[in-house]
């Protein structure tokens, strides 16, 4: 993954402020490898936001700061997470198989294709269920009334097993009523966050140095960060 420049940086942030969580993972992604957006959309759910792990230790660092809000007490919780932490070996038995009572059947982790499809669900369980099906490579093999409850269950602990990755699960504790949870880690809300507020700055500071200067903004934020920050204190020292 290449290190991306102010403008591109600027240009990444502009193009995910109008994308949702999903799109914005693949643009993410498409910009720091060169990849292109259809081959990303069909890496695993898990190989996706392993290389959005990377990609933020990249370039912000292993830290991870969060917030959560005890389902108890309501207590407001502040938590911090280092993606070295986070790093899972990457699944070996791909494609997966299972036996569901007498019938064999193949199956593949979720994509970014799939999130997407059934983010148009109208509620939890058709999700599921679609998620499910979409998951069994010879799903036209399969009689609709055989995708029962106990299947569905069955061919979530089977990816889940072979691919970790594609759910990772943070256990928290209320520092206030001792309550114990789970929350899922959304690395592209972390990570959407952190080019957001970076985004935010550069435009600032174009502003700041423009109006004064009266530079363009490819020549402000083609300085190096130690030059353009010096510019910035001799206008507003404070800065």
């Amino acid at each position: 993954m290449r290190a991306l420049s102010n403008s591109e940086l600027i240009g990444m942030w502009e193009c995910g402020c109008a994308e949702d969580s999903i799109e914005r993972a693949l643009t993410i992604l498409a910009c720091c490898t060169g990849d292109s957006r259809e081959r990303l959309a069909h890496l695993g759910i898990g190989d996706r936001d392993a290389r959005l792990l990377r990609l933020h230790t990249q370039m912000f660092g292993p830290s991870l700061d969060g917030f959560a809000e005890c389902p108890a007490c309501h207590e407001r919780l502040e938590y911090t997470l280092f993606t070295h932490d986070l790093a899972i070996e990457p699944p070996e038995d791909i494609p997966i198989a299972l036996m569901a009572g007498d019938r064999s059947m193949t199956l593949r982790v979720p994509d970014s294709i799939d999130l997407a499809e059934i983010a148009e669900c109208a509620d939890e369980v058709h999700a599921t269920r679609l998620l499910a099906k979409r998951c069994i490579v010879d799903a036209a093999e399969l009689a609709e009334d055989e995708l029962t409850d106990d299947l569905i269950d069955a061919i979530a602990c089977r990816i889940a097993a072979a691919d970790p990755r594609t759910e990772t699960l943070i256990a928290l504790s209320c520092s206030s009523c001792r309550h114990e949870w789970e929350v899922t880690l959304d690395i592209e809300r972390f990570l959407w966050s952190k080019i957001c507020a970076a985004g935010k700055r550069l435009v600032r500071e174009v502003h700041a140095l423009a109006s004064v200067y009266g530079w363009s903004e490819a020549e402000i934020l083609a300085m190096s960060p130690v030059r353009r920050q010096s510019y910035l204190e001799l206008i507003c020292p404070i800065c």
